[in-house]
């Protein structure tokens, strides 16, 4: 068993997989705008942005000021504040 098969079990694999949108890259998050999914072929990893960022459609974690979330939630504990 892999560690990624340990981690996640089969149900949890195939409802992230869902956020692929291609065999290789990385994707929103279909729930959480604070995190992503980075997909490998038949491997897929849910991970989050770091200090406070936010995952942006374009394929990478952003300020929130820079991210569209939608429908994603944000968590205010993520979210980093913005001063002009």
């Amino acid at each position: 068993m892999s560690w990624v098969q340990a981690r996640y079990p089969q149900a949890r694999r195939l409802e992230l997989r869902k956020n692929c949108k291609a065999p290789r890259g990385q994707f929103s998050h279909g729930s959480a705008c604070h995190m992503y999914v980075n997909c490998w072929d038949d491997v897929v990893i849910e991970e989050s942005c770091p200090g406070g960022l936010l995952f942006n459609e374009k394929g990478y974690c952003d300020y929130d000021y820079n991210v569209e979330c939608g429908d994603r939630k944000i968590e205010s504990e993520y979210t980093v504040p913005y001063h002009r």
